[in-house]
């Protein structure tokens, strides 16, 4: 689990990520950091009901779902498979670099999912 905290901080310490966190895709808490002042249990669940809610809106087109970003006023949610049993939801900043963060955080999702 310690390879995986550091996985997580390394992705936290990008220009713009304020917070990632690991979560399983029925929505429990498995590693990092949430956003101050939120319901964790909340906050974790719905997170991996987007995603999971994504998935079944898309899964017509036949193309597969890469991640869901919800715009914030003042930053954004970026929620994306983990693997097949988990999900990442990072925190970041509206002036951040959404591309590269995405891509990074993908490489760390496909990263994670070989270790779970």
């Amino acid at each position: 689990m310690k390879d995986m905290d550091g996985i997580l901080n390394n992705l936290k310490l990008m220009g713009g990520v304020r917070n990632v966190l690991l979560v399983s895709t029925s929505g429990a808490y498995i590693g990092g950091e949430a956003p101050k002042n939120v319901h964790l249990e909340t906050f974790t669940t719905m997170s991996a009901i987007l995603l999971g809610a994504a998935h079944t809106a898309t899964k017509e087109l036949g193309d597969r779902l890469g991640h869901v970003e919800v715009n914030l006023e003042n930053s954004k949610i970026l929620i994306h498979p983990a693997g097949s049993k988990a999900l990442l939801v990072l925190n970041v900043e509206k002036s951040g670099n959404i591309g590269e963060i995405m891509k990074r955080s993908a490489e760390v999702g496909r990263e994670i999912g070989r270790m779970l």
